[in-house]
């Protein structure tokens, strides 16, 4: 399992991960490539990119987005991986996370879980449910 910066030559590798419910996610990945304020991970096994997120950063308030797991590969803590990188990455920059999930994100997430991860001390930390996508 390796973990790199997600690259513009990227994109037409990503478009298994699209959700089907969801609107084209191309757009909003390539804004993230490109934006110095942005920065998208991708998570990849068997030289295969299996998830994708990004941290979005402004002043000292951070929001993870568009945490995003193949299909065939959900339910096996890639999710939980891809974010606690993401996080790990805010540990001395951010005092605020925000984290905007789907009902299929927000699935795996309970009080219990969050807890488990490594949040710098008196960090705000809110997950928000937003129906399909």
């Amino acid at each position: 399992m390796d973990r790199q910066p997600l690259e513009l030559p990227d994109l037409e590798l990503i478009t298994a991960l699209q959700p089907p419910d969801w609107p084209n996610i191309i757009p909003s990945i390539e804004f993230y490539i490109i934006s110095t304020f942005c920065f998208p991970i991708k998570l990849i096994i068997d030289n295969k990119i299996v998830g994708i997120g990004t941290t979005i950063i402004h002043n000292d308030i951070a929001w993870l987005a568009h945490i995003i797991v193949h299909p065939e590969h959900r339910n096996q803590g890639i999710g939980k991986i891809i974010t606690q990188t993401l996080v790990d990455s805010l540990q001395t920059k951010c005092d605020t996370i925000y984290l905007i999930a789907t009902d299929l994100g927000i699935h795996g997430i309970s009080a219990q879980s969050l807890w488990a991860w490594n949040f710098p001390p008196d960090t705000l930390f809110c997950v928000c449910g937003l129906g399909a996508g």
